[in-house]
């Protein structure tokens, strides 16, 4: 699971920063997150402009990413961190802001749990760390609603989809997005990370 969680993890802050001609950088938000649709597993993600946090399972499982230094963090079940480094892995997050990463084109307009949407078809493809392709529905102030299609970290693909619901638009706490300074770490780039969580059985 915490490797499809980065995998959400990813496409949602890519597709967040698409693209000048495509939808805004979101505002500071949160919102309850559903991946899956036979196994459903239930979150809730909080979101700043350079930042993004994912938790499961009340906090015992969390990907938190940081577009100002291209740094996630990962805990893992047991308590440990995996400090994950994507400029060792070319994976520029701050690239994304150039709007040549998600390729976004417009399809249609949709209301998702309450929110008006613009449904857009997108495709990304960084290897080896990750890539997706599918579609996403993005609200005019960029938020991510619902995304739908195929994505991979670190050569494990699999299917990517995500609801959200529950948008509470305003500040987060900075606190959110660090790990408890006690927290034993594991300091990796992205390739290394992605193998490293399949030995563990990360799914």
């Amino acid at each position: 699971m915490i490797r499809r969680l980065l995998v959400i993890a990813v496409v949602f802050f890519q597709a967040g920063n698409a693209l000048a001609s495509g939808w805004p950088t979101p505002p500071s938000y949160s919102a309850r997150i559903v991946a899956g649709e036979t196994h459903k597993n239930e979150g809730r993600m909080y979101r700043t402009p350079n930042g993004y946090r994912h938790d499961l399972r009340l906090g015992k499982e969390v990907v938190i990413l940081n577009l100002e230094t291209n740094m996630a963090d990962v805990l893992m079940p047991g308590g440990f961190a995996l400090e994950i480094d994507f400029n060792k892995g070319g994976f520029p997050l701050r690239g994304l802001l150039s709007g040549a990463s998600m390729n976004p084109v417009a399809e249609g307009s949709e209301s998702v749990n309450g929110q008006a949407t613009t449904r857009y078809r997108v495709e990304m493809n960084y290897p080896p760390v990750a890539s997706f392709k599918g579609r996403a529905w993005v609200t005019r102030d960029g938020i991510i609603m619902r995304i739908r299609g195929e994505g991979s970290f670190g050569g494990q693909a699999g299917k990517v989809e995500v609801e959200a619901s529950d948008i509470q638009r305003g500040p987060q706490m900075a606190s959110l997005f660090e790990l408890a300074p006690e927290s034993r770490r594991l300091k990796l780039d992205a390739s290394s990370a992605a193998q490293f969580m399949q030995m563990m059985g990360g799914k």
